[in-house]
């Protein structure tokens, strides 16, 4: 049995059906001088946190745990890093939103309404969010997202079982392989969510064989974390986003 003074201390919260566990108190001291000096040691050095919270029985191939980060960076008030089932990431707009949840009903960064301002320091950046509360609840969250860049465009290779696929690499907190559905036969819909699964993850992981990019700014960033499915839907752009070991992210 886990000793009291050894218990994490985590908080569930979501973005619309998208779980974050918020590891509040009881994680121990990650080295680093910044958060993405503390990212960079859970992902080479010791990824033991990570396991302990995502692996089952605690977790599960759909878990997010995401610790919080006293801030280091100047301006900011809360610095996290967000882990899942394959590795740390630098960068979610969901576990972002989560992480704010947490900060303000949890009373750990004060709460004023109508809205409150604060800033998370993040691997890929300050991350400034807009929330907007109501009787002591964080009803909605806006997101200034780090900047984002085309890494290249134009990929073209074949994936077995899948047949010639076009992509492109980009970076929005982290690095993406985008992918147009249609020319594949796939349709983002919410019946369609094995077919795009088995599709993405087989595509992730040879262009994972293929390609390591790396942030121009923040070495250390590095590799393709997801692959997002993209389609026309009635005048608008919709997405799918395929995470490991293998889900359609909410």
């Amino acid at each position: 049995m886990t000793r009291p003074e050894e218990a994490l201390h985590l908080v569930a919260v979501h973005a619309e059906g998208e779980i974050g566990k918020v590891i509040v108190a009881g994680a121990p001291t990650i080295p680093g001088r910044s958060v993405l000096d503390k990212l960079v040691h859970l992902n080479t050095v010791d990824d033991g946190l990570r396991r302990f919270c995502i692996l089952e029985p605690r977790g599960g191939p759909q878990a997010s745990a995401i610790l919080l980060l006293d801030p280091i960076e100047p301006g900011t008030d809360a610095g996290f890093i967000v882990m899942q089932p394959d590795t740390c990431h630098a960068m979610s707009g969901s576990n972002a939103i989560c992480v704010t949840t947490a900060l303000l009903e949890t009373g750990r960064v004060a709460m004023r309404e109508p809205e409150t301002r604060l800033v998370l320091d993040t691997a890929a950046g300050p991350v400034p969010v807009l929330a907007t509360c109501r009787a002591g609840k964080c009803e909605r969250v806006q997101l200034d997202m780090p900047w984002s860049f085309v890494v290249e465009d134009g990929l073209s290779f074949e994936v077995e079982g899948q047949g010639r696929v076009e992509a492109a690499i980009a970076f929005g907190g982290v690095f993406y392989l985008l992918v147009e559905a249609a020319p594949l036969g796939l349709d983002i819909a919410p019946g369609s969510a094995r077919r795009l699964v088995e599709a993405g993850m087989a595509i992730l992981e040879e262009a994972q064989r293929r390609w390591q990019p790396t942030h121009p700014e923040r070495p250390g960033i590095e590799g393709i974390a997801y692959l997002m499915f993209m389609a026309e839907s009635v005048g608008r752009r919709t997405n799918a986003t395929i995470m490991p070991p293998g889900r359609v992210d909410r």
